[in-house]
């Protein structure tokens, strides 16, 4: 038992999101049961919609996607992983302009004056 808990933890590492995956089961129960009750406590976090932005693309609810990096992207203007998940969903919803732009917006160079 020992040695198999040790080959558990040494060498299958897996990160946070991926054991949180296996305890839930699937993206729509981690979307539902941790982003959006913590979204509940609060609403101004922009790393949450973001969060939650990407397990609405990887169920491919692209405009449930969208309407999260939008969000995000309220809250803080230069959201790097906002602008780039919502250029993934727009390209998934075939709106081929609208991620270019988003894909632009991703690369262009971040200000840290705000810290």
């Amino acid at each position: 038992a020992n040695r198999a808990m040790a080959n558990f933890f040494f060498f299958k590492q897996k990160t946070a999101y991926e054991m949180l995956r296996s305890l839930v089961g699937s993206e729509m129960c981690i979307r539902d049961r941790f982003y959006t009750k913590s979204l509940n406590f609060n609403p101004n976090a922009a790393a949450t919609y973001a969060n939650r932005a990407m397990a609405n693309l990887k169920l491919k609810y692209y405009s449930e996607c969208v309407v999260d990096c939008n969000k995000a992207i309220d809250l803080q203007k230069d959201y790097v992983k906002a602008y780039h998940r919502r250029g993934k969903a727009y390209e998934g919803m075939k709106k081929y302009l609208l991620a270019c732009k988003d894909f632009q917006q991703a690369l262009k160079p971040v200000s840290y004056t705000h810290l």
